[in-house]
């Protein structure tokens, strides 16, 4: 039975929200739709949520908060001191694991922009649920589900475990800068077709990073369902706190 699995390159604006949708049977996963929230809007991701019997939603943003900061926060006053070190505050311990296991360090859910970006996700999901009338809960296991499971990825960690370019990719700064990421993207967009097959939409992964990412995130979402992603060792924890889903790293011979 073939799997719906929605990448979600998640951004405070809808124009920057890249979204890719696949389908994933027999370990085979192919795109069968990319764009921007923008174009699609949430009627249309609504539909996509709904166009199977199982659905699994990848989404690049942080779900959950440090248990430390929520709550050390709980009864704090303004010019108390805190009692955790700031690693343990703003830090999960899935922030953690993607560095020692991958050697990529993320923003802090703590940060202004990661944390406007994890608030709008959580909209997005709840936006989701109403339109649905699915739960759209945390999947911890590949088990047969029959309502919309989501989990959180982060690309550029999964770039870095495949020993993939995970920098340099991004559409800013100026002419020469915009070039040189467009030609990493397209190497970058190669590499993927090896796993994902792209059907016809290579070229707009070249030409746009957030749907880039957006199908990054179904790469994410196809190794949680091959089984290949760390598992967190402390359950409860991570069902705190969120639990960033990336494959184990892979040797030189999958370069």
């Amino acid at each position: 039975m073939a799997i719906a699995l929605i990448g979600i390159d998640a951004a405070v604006k809808p124009k920057d929200t890249g979204i890719a949708l696949a389908s994933y049977e027999s370990g085979v996963t192919r795109l069968t739709a990319v764009g921007l929230l923008s174009l699609v809007a949430l009627t249309g991701l609504a539909a996509w949520t709904n166009s199977a019997d199982q659905v699994l939603i990848a989404i690049d943003a942080p779900l959950g908060w440090p248990e430390p900061l929520s709550s050390g926060l709980v009864l704090h006053a303004a010019g108390d001191a805190l009692a955790e070190p700031a690693d343990q505050m703003f830090l999960r311990e899935t922030d953690r694991a993607v560095k020692r296991n991958i050697g990529k360090s993320g923003l802090s859910v703590g940060a202004d922009k990661i944390a406007r970006t994890a608030h709008q996700a959580l909209c997005l999901i709840e936006d989701l649920r109403n339109m649905t009338g699915q739960r759209i809960e945390l999947a911890w296991e590949r088990e047969p589900w029959n309502q919309a499971k989501m989990i959180e990825v982060y690309p550029a960690a999964t770039l870095k475990a495949r020993h993939w370019t995970d920098t340099g990719y991004k559409d800013i700064g100026n002419r020469a800068k915009k070039d040189a990421a467009r030609e990493i993207r397209s190497s970058l967009a190669t590499k993927l077709a090896r796993c994902v097959d792209l059907n016809r939409f290579h070229d707009r992964l070249v030409e746009d990073d957030d749907q880039l990412d957006a199908a990054l995130c179904v790469l994410a979402a196809a190794d949680f369902m091959d089984g290949n992603s760390i598992q967190p060792v402390d359950l409860p924890l991570a069902e705190k706190e969120g639990w960033i889903w990336v494959t184990n790293p892979f040797d030189d011979a999958h370069v």
